[in-house]
């Protein structure tokens, strides 16, 4: 089930024979195995809580959920469900520098999320404890290049919010637009598919960054990184799913 191909097109019941099956297999390990057993009181499980949330509507493809519990540094994830026994979802935290608090940005991107969009909860089950992701590198490097795509503008948020897309309302738009000269808005609706190294490349040599981080789709991800490292240019992308 976590071949890719078949993780990838039957993604829900991998998800739950990874879950229910991996616990069942723990269950019945031999007792003399020097593994120890699943507990309820494990830390995972203490971690997790059904939290109250506030929902703001950005736009029919993308909801804003604000928490008051934290406030994780940029480049840190945590894992939200509406059912902890079977699937859980990751998304980029948004520190809120002004009060305490975070928010996430949840775009369409499968069943669960459309769900999630169309129809807001009040109490979600979170993973309180928030999780490093590939922007988490971020700080290693003087300067660096953020190229996001679609719903891979979210997770670069709270990088460019700690220096301090339409789609996620004025608010969300004013946060890049405010970058200046250190930022390029490609509207494909208008302008068409741009040729993504070549930009990168020009963006790269103008801004003298170290480093370029991509967050996408996962095959404009995998191709552009490695586009990227054979032109010698430090690239990092997320793996698929991760």
């Amino acid at each position: 089930m976590a071949h890719s191909t078949i993780r990838c097109r039957y993604h829900n019941a991998f998800e739950a024979v990874h879950r229910l099956g991996g616990w069942t297999s723990g269950l019945t390990l031999h007792p003399t195995s020097p593994l120890p057993l699943p507990s309820p009181a494990t830390p995972t499980w203490l971690n997790c809580r059904k939290l109250p949330i506030v929902t703001e509507r950005l736009s029919a493809h993308a909801l804003r959920i604000h928490f008051t519990y934290s406030n994780p540094p940029p480049g840190t994830t945590i894992r939200l469900s509406t059912c902890p026994l079977l699937e859980w979802h990751a998304f980029a935290t948004i520190n809120n520098p002004a009060a305490p608090g975070f928010s996430v940005i949840v775009s369409d991107a499968g069943d669960w999320t459309k769900a999630l969009i169309a129809s807001p909860p009040r109490e979600l089950w979170v993973r309180r404890t928030p999780t490093c992701g590939v922007l988490r590198i971020a700080p290693l490097f003087d300067s660096i290049l953020l190229v996001a795509t679609g719903s891979g503008i979210a997770p670069c948020l709270p990088v460019i919010m700690a220096r301090q897309t339409r789609t996620y309302g004025s608010d969300i738009a004013a946060i890049v637009d405010a970058l200046g000269a250190n930022t390029r808005i490609h509207n494909t609706s208008t302008m068409g598919r741009p040729n993504m190294l070549a930009i990168v490349m020009e963006m790269y040599r103008q801004t003298g960054s170290e480093a370029v981080i991509v967050i996408s789709n996962p095959k404009l991800t995998l191709r552009l990184v490695r586009e990227l490292e054979v032109q010698g240019v430090p690239a990092f992308g997320p793996i698929w799913n991760s």
